[in-house]
């Protein structure tokens, strides 16, 4: 009996033993498994904290991105306003950047400027307005700048002022005119001081400054003719008799008396040469016609025709003018250039913006770029060719 309650007691001994053991074993598996979750939940919090930290990061660059854009945009459209305030943002190949830094306005403009005003600026001690507008404004056709010698070309319907930047040396009507300063540049467009402005176009058009930020350009006179439109009339000479009688309003382009060229040539001849370069195209300002260049301007067009019969022209209309012999509207002949001035609202002079070759019948051939673009036929018995009709001349017979 007491060896079996021995035996009993060293069993139950062994089994708490036993389940002490397990216990501790399970407790020791749930710490290494409470272990390795803290572990895991460590490093998920670690990779959300550099997730969030990276959102934030590329919230960021994006932002700055768009505030650099914003920026940049703001900043161009903020030197388009400028330059559209100026009147001068429809202007190619210009360098926006260039800005001297003495050019300052005269003052800050109060009011709008009306489109018979332009706007000046101060540049070392003299006033100076922007070219391009002005000559806009003041009613000329055509102001460009030519895209192979960055001159700035100006006139009706071929080029009468020639002006390039920081130069004193300009071109009028094919003759070298010196100015009293240079053409100097401002955000990249030509500007000219009040004086040269006075001395080069001061018999065309009248631009007058009081000392204020801009200058005001006055209304032309009325320059249409006071005669009835049956003296407007063109006709041919019944005579076969040459006659002067006619005199130019603007006295300074005239003062040389008109060189007689009269050369036999075959008359009928040459007006269907003239007719062979119908529908060819209109360019303000055209090179030599040649086959990689198939324009004309309008003085272009007369010039090249005579030449082929070789009778040399100058290049532009107002300086033809001053060949030949001045003939009235009354009697004209086949082969006659005909000349006429092109209506501006400033301009105050008829000054010669327009020249075609007399085809008989009260019909001319010549290069305009309206009522159609090119070489074409007109009518000059309607009233805008009897109202602007300057001088005719004759070059040939």
């Amino acid at each position: 009996m007491k060896r079996l309650l021995r035996a009993m007691g060293i069993s139950l001994v062994a089994l708490s033993i036993g389940v002490v053991s397990a216990c501790a074993n399970t407790n020791q598996d749930q710490a290494r498994q409470q272990s390795v979750e803290d572990k895991n939940q460590k490093q998920k919090n670690k990779n959300g904290k550099s997730k969030q930290a990276q959102e934030k990061g590329n919230r960021s660059n994006q932002a700055t991105s768009k505030n650099k854009k914003s920026q940049a945009n703001n900043k161009g459209n903020k030197k388009r306003r400028i330059l559209e305030n100026d009147g001068l943002s429809n202007q190619r190949q210009f360098n926006l950047m260039q800005t001297p830094q003495q050019a300052i306005p005269i003052r800050d403009q109060q009011n709008e400027v009306r489109d018979d005003q332009v706007s000046v600026v101060e540049m070392n001690g003299e006033v100076y307005a922007p070219l391009l507008p002005l000559m806009r404004k003041a009613g000329f056709r055509f102001v460009q700048q030519d895209a192979e010698t960055g001159a700035f070309q100006i006139g009706d319907h071929d080029i009468v002022y020639v002006l390039r930047s920081n130069s004193n040396q300009a071109m009028k009507e094919e003759a070298t005119v010196q100015l009293p300063d240079a053409v100097r540049e401002i955000n990249g467009q030509p500007y000219v001081s009040i004086e040269s402005l006075q001395q080069l176009f001061g018999n065309e058009i009248t631009a007058e400054w009081d000392g204020s930020d801009r200058i005001q350009l006055q209304p032309a006179p009325d320059l249409m003719p006071n005669d009835t439109a049956q003296d407007l009339d063109f006709a041919e000479d019944p005579t076969g008799e040459d006659t002067e009688v006619w005199q130019s309003l603007d006295s300074e382009i005239w003062e040389a008396e008109a060189e007689p060229v009269l050369k036999n040539i075959n008359i009928d001849s040459m007006i269907n040469e003239a007719r062979k370069y119908l529908g060819v195209k209109y360019k303000f300002g055209a090179k030599p016609y040649s086959s990689s260049n198939k324009r004309f301007d309008c003085s272009s067009y007369t010039r090249f025709i005579f030449d082929k019969y070789g009778v040399d022209l100058p290049r532009t209309a107002r300086a033809q003018a001053r060949k030949g012999t001045t003939v009235s509207r009354k009697s004209l002949k086949k082969g006659d250039l005909l000349y006429f001035y092109v209506p501006g609202r400033f301009k105050k002079e008829k000054t010669i913006g327009h020249v075609g070759i007399y085809m008989g019948n009260q019909r001319m051939i010549h290069s305009s770029p309206e009522p159609k673009d090119g070489v074409q036929i007109t009518d000059i018995n309607k009233s805008y060719w009897k109202e602007t009709f300057v001088t005719a001349k004759r070059i040939v017979k």
